[in-house]
This record gives C-alpha cells, structure tokens and sequence, in this order.
C-alpha cells in the first residue's frame, strides 16, 4: 500500500468518526452539548482538516505518470473493442480483394490465349512494302501492351473494328513508322501516348505485334 493510499484510508476514517460524533451531538440542544463531545467534535474536525491538506499535497500534477503506468501502458479505451473489430473487418475485406483480383487475373481468356499463341509462332516482318524498316521489338510483349492501351478502341486484340480501324487489314498497318507516330502523336479520335505511358522499348514492341497480325 501507497502512503497515498494510506493518507486516503485514514481520512475516510476520520470523516466518518466525525459523522458518529456530530450525529451523538446533533441530539442535544447546541447550549446542553456534553463538553465531552464538544472536545471530541473539534479533534475530529482538526484530523480530518489535517489529512485533507496531507492528501492535497501529495496529489501529483495532471502532467504526472506514475513509474507504474507509464503513458505508453495507459488502460486501452472504451472503444478499443470497436477498433480490434473495425481493424479486423479491413483485414478480411483486403483478402477477399486480393482473392477476387488474382482468380480474375488468372481466368483464361480465349482471345489473348490465341494471340499468344499466333504471335509466339510467327516472326517479325523485317522489311515492309511502305516503310523498309527493321524492327526489334518483341511481338508477345506488344502483345501485353496492346491489351491494356489499345483494345479499348481496337477490340479483339485489333482484329476486329471500333472506334478505330481493324489493323489486320489497315492499309497503313504495315507502316512501323506510321504506327510509331500515331502513337505518339495522336490521329482523329486516337490520344497521343507519350513515351512515359508507352516507353520507347515498348512503343517497339507495339509495332511488332501489330506487324505480325497485319500479315494474317
């Protein structure tokens, strides 16, 4: 036990002796008080002051922590429950996400997987009628490319016509210096793709898969 804690038993002691004793003098008029009592009500009443001013000078400051309880070991708030479910209801929403992402990455995709395919076993035309350029790209990387930045305007892969042309059959398909400035630049309803969304390697690449489904 505390000396604070000590102090506090005694005071509460002491107020309640004081209550018994003004209660037993409570009964006589104030001029027929036994001096007994009288005696016994102003020592009671000086304990209690005494200890009450002890008790005041050991309260420490509301800045103060005590060594036991450090701020870091404070009891966790009412709400903490509330928090421990809210943490754990993000948790298993985040897994749920990650799983639906992952199995919708993984799904098989018919058209992609025949691209793929028609792309791995065919090779790069080297020399085009239009534009004699040799081409390093990779085929299937542009492939990948394509998917994301292009299909949106030229569905199935290109193979078949949107808001923008089919390419495998486009006059001007078989240009790789055509393709790389309409990338790059933009043309009619197409948007120009700067070389920090379609880098140049990748802009390359481009021009290869659409090469190699131009000649089918």
């Amino acid at each position: 036990m505390t000396e604070r804690e000590m102090l506090e038993e005694a005071f509460n002691r002491a107020k309640q002796v004081l209550a018994k004793v003004e209660m037993e003098a409570a009964a006589y008029r104030p001029t027929e008080v036994p001096s007994r009592l009288v005696t016994e009500l102003a020592e009671q009443r000086h304990k209690v002051a005494e200890l009450q001013s002890r008790l005041s000078a050991s309260r420490p400051p509301t800045n103060y922590y005590p060594y036991t309880r450090p701020p870091f070991s404070q009891p966790v708030p009412r709400n903490g429950p509330l928090l421990l479910v809210l943490i754990f209801i993000a948790g298993v929403a985040s897994v749920i996400i990650i799983f639906l992402t992952t199995r919708s990455i993984s799904v098989s995709d018919p058209i992609y997987d025949g691209a793929v395919q028609e792309v791995t076993t065919q090779a790069v035309p080297t020399v085009q009628p239009n534009s004699p350029v040799v081409v390093q790209g990779n085929a299937v990387t542009g492939l990948t490319i394509f998917r994301p930045q292009c299909q949106a305007c030229h569905p199935s892969l290109g193979k078949v016509a949107g808001i923008g042309p089919k390419l495998t059959n486009s006059p001007n398909a078989g240009d790789p210096n055509y393709i790389r400035k309409n990338v790059r630049n933009g043309k009619g309803a197409m948007p120009a793709f700067p070389s920090d969304q379609i880098s140049d390697t990748d802009l390359e690449n481009l021009v290869a898969y659409i090469l190699i489904i131009r000649t089918k």
